[in-house]
């Protein structure tokens, strides 16, 4: 069958930035919502079956706005989501706990006196430290106006067990956009929003430390034009993959733009992937000697779609899949599952006024695909007729009421549109 589309039948917002796959099979995602609002939008947190059928969810913010970007399952099977909640005119780091079934256990935040402190990804370090990347105003090279690279680590009941920035003496600003370990210390990833004497464009900056923290090495990477990380994994040589997008290079309005560097920082090669309109890489992860991205890719008609890439680790593309509607489709965080799949997660603009969390599961990765009669670089979505049941969406529906303590909500659903 052709790809499923839907109008949702009501006019909450909602978004998805990141799901896993748990260890009963099933995943638990994040994002954000308005659909019962504690006063602005909030995290959200939810669950879903195997199947893609709804088991719970819960959203969870304060009287302003307030988002959920990455979500953990530890050891003991609770989650943890990880996001930013906004109080007054300042950013805070956002960490959500629950239990397995969806129970809030505890809710905490971590400020930067007098600081927009916001956080992007998050990481888990074996089985008991999340490491936290963002940016606020901290440490020995602040400056009025300018933020430094924030990395938190805290551990799995919420205490903090380091907090860092890095920065530099030249009034430009560091992002921090994620923070992993690797074999032999931490690399940090980020914007580097320059000064003056660079035109103000935007270049990918990499810090890598050792264990401790200490830096030995630090590079910019980028063109003359603005240049965006927004992940990085590290593969087995030691080397690094970062994802992001491109204004600088590439053929199109902004391309999808992937770097491989050495473990010592040198450039190894860079890609450009687009289709001519905008473009973005969002995650990236590594598995049996291929790199797999997931992000959105323009299609006909100026609209995006979801997207799937696999690439070998010299850089060449594999394949491509775009899961999408006659809407417009941005995916974000792309998860292989345990069945030889993967899922991916982002949003759909209905007529472009609201929009909707969106969950797509693939029953492959890049095998046993559609080969005829399918959309040209969409992989495995036929244009018309046929049928292709390994493929289905699933989306935000339905209605909801607060709980008695005013931080909760639940009763959201999930509608699959494709069997």
């Amino acid at each position: 069958m052709a790809f499923c589309s839907a109008t949702a039948n009501n006019s909450n917002a909602t978004a998805i930035y990141d799901i896993i796959q748990t260890a009963d099979g099933g995943y638990v995602g994040t994002g954000v919502t308005n659909v019962v609002t504690n006063g602005g939008l909030d995290l959200w947190v939810f669950k879903l079956d195997s199947a893609g059928n709804s088991l719970w969810d819960k959203a969870i913010g304060s009287t302003n706005h307030d988002r959920g970007l990455n979500i953990l399952e530890l050891n003991d099977g609770s989650i943890m989501a990880i996001g930013y909640a906004r109080f007054g005119s300042y950013n805070e780091a956002f960490v959500v706990k629950l239990n397995s079934s969806g129970q809030i256990l505890w809710t905490k935040t971590y400020s930067i006196p007098s600081s927009h402190y916001t956080v992007n990804k998050s990481t888990i370090i074996g089985n008991d430290t999340i490491l936290i990347a963002g940016y606020g105003r901290i440490g020995p090279f602040s400056y009025t106006g300018v933020f430094d690279f924030v990395v938190l680590m805290i551990d799995t009941s919420g205490n903090v067990l380091d907090l860092r920035s890095y920065g530099d003496t030249l009034l430009t600003d560091e992002r921090a956009i994620k923070a992993i370990k690797t074999h032999d210390g931490y690399v940090i990833v980020g914007e580097y929003w320059g000064s003056p004497s660079t035109s103000l464009n935007i270049d990918i900056m990499v810090i890598k430390t050792d264990n401790s923290g200490t830096i030995l090495w630090s590079k910019l990477y980028g063109g003359t034009s603005d240049d965006y990380p927004k992940d990085v994994v590290e593969l087995p040589d030691g080397s690094l993959i970062v994802v992001g997008h491109t204004l600088s290079f590439g053929q199109g309005l902004q391309d999808i733009y992937v770097l491989k560097i050495s473990s010592s920082g040198n450039l190894i090669w860079t890609r450009t992937i687009g289709t001519g309109g905008y473009d973005q890489g969002y995650s990236v992860q590594y598995y049996n000697n291929k790199i797999y991205i997931g992000g959105y890719l323009t299609v006909p008609g100026n609209n995006s779609d979801m997207a799937i890439i696999e690439l070998d680790t010299a850089g060449n593309v594999l394949n491509t899949v775009t899961i999408g509607s006659s809407y417009r489709e941005l995916g974000y965080t792309m998860r292989l599952t345990t069945d030889g799949g993967s899922v991916i997660v982002g949003h759909r603009d209905n007529t472009g006024v609201y929009q909707k969390g969106v969950v797509a599961k693939l029953d492959y990765r890049f095998s046993n695909r559609c080969t005829t009669g399918c959309l040209l670089g969409t992989g495995g979505i036929p244009s018309s007729g046929g049928s292709e049941n390994n493929i289905y969406i699933t989306k935000y529906s339905g209605t909801a009421s607060v709980t008695p303590n005013g931080n909760a909500l639940s009763g959201l659903t999930f509608n699959r549109e494709c069997p």
